[in-house]
């Protein structure tokens, strides 16, 4: 019989099976709830092979010191930690490429200090609209009046949406005034990132990185720059809602084909 005046309730594990597996081994015990027995307390999962050579040669468990067995256990920490990090930003992301997480280079945990964000915020003491005031009237805004006429400048991309002028001009993207619909050829930089990214561990110190998991095309936009070498990235201006120039939007294009793999890199004495 159950007590109805209590109710059952439980705790969740925050280890996976494969941490609990890897500390049952380290100890010795045996534990069938989590699939350890006396068959296979002794079968290590191989974290990467080094090299590869057929040899006749019996291993006994005893050679494998604490030491190895400390680092599985804390390799196997940091990637469901990374693993998490991972699906947390993914959640919070607003565009279509997908962010991964990638540490084949030391223990390192998630980076501290580092909070990922889909718009820009604001210092206190600096106020902006956050909408604009007036939109264009374009059917087609290739051939319309469209918001850089407006502005005095040039339309800023091709038909393919690659960037077409120099650094140093400003970009001025259709708005949520604007009469075009999202599939505008001048609405490039505000749909987000289009190419999936990994932010990886560096392996000479320089701490973490971003690579591109896809080809990019020359003159491509990439992402936008929203903090508080020889660089494949240029910085323009940006402006869509507000059109403070003192507050453009930071967008970062391709200056050249990028290879699916590649880390991505720009200059920081950006003019």
């Amino acid at each position: 019989m159950v007590n109805s005046a209590f109710t059952a309730w439980c705790v969740p594990c925050l280890a996976s099976n494969e941490t609990l597996q890897e500390i049952c081994r380290k100890e010795s015990l045996i534990c069938k709830c989590i699939g350890i027995n006396k068959k296979n307390l002794n079968n290590y999962e191989v974290e990467y092979l080094c090299d590869r050579k057929m040899v006749k040669l019996k291993i006994h468990i005893k050679s494998v010191g604490h030491s190895a067995a400390d680092f599985l256990v804390k390799k196997a920490k940091q990637r469901i930690a990374l693993k998490r990090w991972e699906e947390e930003l993914n959640r919070k992301k607003s565009h279509n490429g997908m962010l991964y997480v990638e540490n084949n280079v030391d223990l390192e945990g998630t980076p501290r200090d580092f909070f990922y964000i889909n718009d820009y915020k604001t210092t206190p003491g600096v106020i902006t609209l956050g909408e604009a005031i007036v939109g264009c009237e374009c059917t087609d805004c290739f051939t319309g009046t469209c918001c850089p006429i407006e502005a005095g400048v040039v339309f800023a991309y091709n038909e393919q949406q690659q960037i077409r002028i120099q650094p140093g001009r400003p970009i001025y993207e259709c708005n949520s005034r604007c009469k075009c619909g999202p599939d505008c050829p001048n609405r490039v930089v505000q749909k987000g990132p289009p190419y999936s990214l990994c932010i990886f561990r560096t392996d000479d110190g320089r701490g973490w990185g971003v690579k591109t998991l896809q080809k990019i095309k020359k003159h491509s936009f990439v992402m936008e720059y929203v903090g508080e070498c020889d660089p494949n990235l240029q910085v323009y201006n940006v402006f869509i809602d507000n059109l403070d120039v003192r507050l453009p939007r930071i967008a970062l294009f391709s200056t050249r084909s990028i290879k699916a793999g590649e880390e991505l890199t720009f200059d920081y004495q950006m003019k």
